[in-house]
């Protein structure tokens, strides 16, 4: 349905305060996230991955990667997990390009054994390429589209390879209590953003005509 630009912020603020942010700068950065995923056609790679870190697992790294995806698709999108193996990876990837997805999280990152932090060369081009270019499963033949995917990698104290962290932005999330004993604002907040989906893009939208009828 169509998306009228509205004056209001309550929505998206509820979103935003259902985190515990590290700092007020992860709320902007992730903010920025959002209207980056609606205004995406201006930004064909030449936006950056989303690099979720939290102090301990359950913080909400995947629940907000997940948000972002519902706002930008208006369905959960499918997540994959990271393989240090880049060509095994690839297919990852390409799968998901070739399913017709805007949103690729890589969830749970980890580095172990030999691997000493998260890196990849076929997620770097990912990023950055105006153009997609995968080899599509069991053929010889590519799959092609332009870059309009964001990427979001979720991690716990993961440290990542210079080249991805130069295109990365960071979204940090941290919690000093158990996990277990937090009683969020809202309880399923990804059933929310679903429900309310239209009328946050509404509030997206209106960021960001405010901000062009600033100058």
């Amino acid at each position: 349905p169509a998306v009228s630009p509205s004056k209001e912020t309550g929505l998206i603020r509820r979103v935003l305060d259902g985190f515990c942010w590290k700092s007020t700068a992860d709320m902007v950065n992730y903010l920025g996230m959002l209207l980056t995923g609606i205004t995406i056609p201006h930004w064909l790679g030449k936006h950056p991955m989303s690099a979720y870190n939290g102090n301990k697992p359950g913080v909400g790294k995947s629940t907000a990667a997940r948000v972002g995806g519902i706002i930008t698709e208006g369905k959960m999108p499918v997540s994959v997990s990271f393989n240090p193996n880049d060509e095994e990876f690839e297919k990852q990837l390409a799968t998901r390009i070739c399913m017709g997805d805007r949103t690729v999280i890589i969830d749970n990152a980890k580095k172990g054994g030999h691997v000493r932090e998260i890196e990849s060369p076929v997620l770097e081009r990912s990023i950055t390429d105006p153009v997609l270019n995968y080899r599509r499963l069991g053929s010889n033949q590519a799959i092609s589209k332009p870059n309009d995917v964001t990427f979001s990698l979720t991690m716990n104290f993961t440290k990542m390879s210079r080249d991805l962290r130069r295109r990365s932005i960071p979204i940090n999330l941290y919690r000093e209590e158990n996990v277990r004993d937090v009683k969020f604002p809202i309880s399923d907040l990804e059933a929310y953003v679903a429900e309310h989906r239209i009328e946050l893009l509404a509030e997206l939208c209106g960021m960001v005509m405010r901000r062009l009828e600033a100058g």
